[in-house]
């Protein structure tokens, strides 16, 4: 600071030429003592302030700072703290094991109404209003698939065959879809859980019926949703007065 000044005020007294000879002293302080003395100042800063740290971790944390610069705020200490974090929200998640204790998509007694399920119903046929089936009178290519890989939830269907004949005439609103079942909600505010394999449903798509094999769409709605089927579907499904 006080060369500094110095330098001024030779140039505002004098006001003569600079030489690079009257520059020396900008140039002439060796960089080692600098470089040495800021090591210094940093071996004491972190020896009052890392005090819950032992002695290898201001090692590992002299060496990191003396390769590249890194914010003294980010300790070793302050990343074990992060990890144990993100370890709790991660924990957090209610797994299918947990879900299925809780009962948490169980419908209970006092929901089981079908006047209640109505509006999701009428959110269903709202939801298939954009899928085309048909275009001038005539069935469109893939048409089967893409009613494999619809939502079901809403859906007002009936059975028509089943291997277990006691279901067969059964409808109602489907509330629930797993991977081998469809829970129903009837008419007469039953709740009412079908096999999706050895049977056959029927339901309207823009007045339409139609026919479906449950064996074509065993699997959980997500994955069947992204599935690529093969031509074997075709006889799977039964599209009526298309």
């Amino acid at each position: 600071m006080l060369t500094n000044i110095l330098f001024r005020n030779e140039m505002a007294t004098n006001k003569v030429d600079l030489k690079i000879d009257s520059l020396k002293f900008l140039y002439e302080t060796p960089l080692k003592t600098e470089v040495k003395t800021n090591a210094q100042l940093l071996e004491e800063y972190l020896k009052e302030n890392a005090i819950n740290s032992n002695h290898s971790d201001i090692e590992k944390l002299k060496e990191r700072l003396r390769f590249k610069p890194l914010l003294l705020e980010k300790s070793l200490v302050g990343n074990k703290d992060k990890k144990k974090r993100i370890g709790k929200r991660k924990n957090t998640k209610l797994g299918r094991v947990a879900i299925k204790k809780l009962n948490l998509y169980k419908i209970s007694k006092d929901e089981q109404k079908y006047d209640t399920f109505l509006p999701l119903h009428n959110l269903w046929k709202n939801y298939v209003r954009n899928l085309y089936l048909h275009k001038n009178g005539k069935v469109m290519i893939r048409a089967e698939e893409r009613v494999l890989k619809i939502d079901y939830h809403g859906a007002k269907i009936e059975v028509k065959k089943c291997k277990c004949e006691s279901f067969v005439g059964i409808s109602g609103i489907i509330v629930k879809e797993t991977k081998n079942m469809f829970e129903i909600i009837t008419q007469q505010n039953e709740l009412k859980a079908l096999p999706k394999r050895e049977t056959l449903f029927e339901f309207l798509i823009h007045g339409h019926k139609i026919s479906i094999y449950g064996n074509a769409i065993v699997g959980r709605p997500g994955e069947r949703m992204v599935k690529r089927f093969k031509n074997t579907y075709e006889s799977d499904m039964i599209l009526d007065n298309l």
